[in-house]
């Protein structure tokens, strides 16, 4: 995560979406997830992690502290990860270490760009329930209305229902029998 050549630096590109959005973008989950694969594009993994360090809460409990976290701090927001997402230890070090990064680099900003206090996990709203139902396009009326070409099929007469069960029954002996003799 963000240790690879050529991988983008996930931690000016979070100081960049804050200085552009303001803070307020750390309250909202989706965009900001939106805003980091834009920014780094070949990072997935790295990102996907960010986000569910986000959603446990270790941005906010790192941007809390009035001093830059321990080594303690760090293992046990990492642990956190492990526990409730099973992501590698790697992985949620990696993620720690850079939302770290980034509160101390908002420690050193005016108070204007303080840390958000809560837990930036929000429910989203359910859509409104539809009020009327909606007519599906087409005719309106049933003399618009042409039948379909199935419409107008007759039913089979006697001689062809007995035709089609007799050709059934046959097909099926003739698999019984050949079964039958590829198995001696």
């Amino acid at each position: 995560m963000s240790t690879i050549a050529g991988a983008p630096d996930l931690v000016a590109i979070l100081h960049t979406i804050v200085q552009k959005h303001g803070i307020d973008i750390l309250e909202n989950r989706a965009r900001l997830f939106a805003l980091l694969r834009d920014y780094a594009p070949g990072d997935l993994r790295g990102v996907q992690v960010l986000m569910i360090a986000f959603d446990t809460g270790a941005p906010a409990r790192l941007c809390s502290l009035p001093r830059p976290p321990s080594e303690a701090e760090r293992s046990d927001e990492a642990a956190k990860l492990v526990d409730a997402y099973g992501s590698s230890p790697d992985l949620a070090r990696s993620a720690v270490e850079i939302w770290a990064r980034f509160a101390a680099g908002l420690r050193d900003r005016p108070p204007a760009a303080a840390c958000v206090q809560t837990l930036p996990v929000r429910p989203l709203p359910l859509p409104a329930a539809p009020t009327g139902v909606q007519p599906l396009p087409g005719p309106s009326t049933p003399a618009e209305i042409r039948p379909l070409p199935l419409a107008q099929h007759q039913p089979q007469s006697g001689f062809a229902k007995w035709s089609a069960i007799l050709i059934g029954l046959l097909v099926l002996a003739v698999a019984a029998l050949v079964r039958l003799l590829g198995f001696m």
